[in-house]
């Protein structure tokens, strides 16, 4: 596969050196559903009889607690509809209409609505956004989601290619905003967004050692903490760590895991690998479980999720995730 790329720097501009200022909180508690019957996704796509893959949600990113937006397995793209006052059975996913019912293979939410998503069939990056870019971003994507329900939303004016002549292709993405996006080729390395210094024009440039990663997740830097960066080793799933001194990843704790999300408070969740369990990064060299992450069943026993999907917004709340088993979406409730 013909990728070109620009080799700038070996590490990030936009990570800031890390500080050991962690506030190491007890939050543990249990997971509640917050959509049932995942199943019955109001996909556009045509479905042959001998399909036999359920669609479901498999990709989640949260932009705030009232907005959460998920990726089918097939590619569709939806956005969380939960009625405070309506019954569990009544939230739903609601399709986000794309021109020509493009479909996606990942998806990534900045807290001020810089929505980034991965063409499956092209696997280049697209980006919603209006024609110059404006400031005003975060109310311009909030109309195209009130039209989008009130059923007069051209999708013609959604999703744009980013870099129209670039052949980079991408498997999967993170971002805090539009100056600060990551990702991971197709050949599995570490890639980094960088805009011309004096142009509008977007390039890839690699970063880092040449090891091959599945997944990369960076969290937003506040209160003296610096900008967090991990990533999932292909190898053997085991978490890396980005430190911005020796411009290396290191490896942290010796649990493979299956999924890693960092908060805007750079708190680090991930998921066990060997039981779908929710485990949390102490801030120095291990992942601690979080034993509560169970749910009560109508009998009284104790439900184990199995996860499979993970995006954390906060620490200690607003933690989101799918069940293996059943596709419910699931919110952690923390119980101090």
């Amino acid at each position: 596969m013909d990728i070109t790329l620009t080799k700038r720097s070996n590490r990030p501009r936009t990570l800031s050196p890390i500080t050991d200022k962690w506030q190491n909180t007890d939050d543990t508690g249990e997971f509640q559903r917050l959509s049932v019957k995942n199943a019955s996704l109001p996909s556009p796509i045509n479905k042959e009889p001998s399909q036999k893959i359920e669609e479901r949600i498999f990709r989640l990113t949260v932009a705030s607690k009232d907005d959460i937006w998920g990726l089918s397995n097939y590619g569709v793209l939806y956005r969380f509809d939960e009625d405070s006052t309506s019954s569990l059975e009544e939230h739903k996913w609601v399709h986000f209409k794309t021109k020509d019912n493009q479909l996606f293979r990942d998806i990534t939410i900045a807290p001020n609505y810089c929505i980034f998503a991965i063409d499956k069939n092209s696997n280049t990056l697209y980006r919603i956004e209006d024609e110059d870019l404006s400031s005003a971003h975060n109310a311009y994507v909030k109309k195209l989601i009130m039209q989008n329900y009130k059923g007069s939303y051209d999708p013609g004016s959604s999703f744009r290619l980013i870099i129209p002549h670039d052949k980079t292709t991408v498997k999967q993405i993170s971002c805090i905003s539009h100056k600060a996006l990551y990702a991971i080729s197709t050949e599995n390395k570490a890639l980094h967004l960088e805009k011309h210094r004096f142009s509008k024009k977007y390039e890839w440039s690699t970063f880092g050692p040449d090891i091959e990663l599945s997944k990369i997740s960076v969290g937003r830097a506040h209160y003296f903490r610096g900008t967090e960066l991990w990533a999932i080793r292909r190898s053997d799933r085991l978490p890396l760590r980005w430190d911005t001194l020796v411009h290396d990843w290191e490896v942290i704790g010796e649990e493979p895991i299956v999924d890693i999300s960092i908060t805007q408070d750079n708190s680090v969740y991930a998921i066990r690998k060997h039981n779908g369990e929710l485990i949390k990064w102490d801030g120095h060299l291990k992942f601690e479980s979080q034993s509560k992450s169970s749910l009560m069943n109508e009998q009284g026993g104790v439900i184990r999720h199995q996860l499979t999907n993970l995006c954390a917004l906060k620490e200690g709340k607003h933690v989101y995730s799918v069940d293996r088993d059943t596709g419910d979406l699931l919110k952690m409730i923390v119980y101090k």
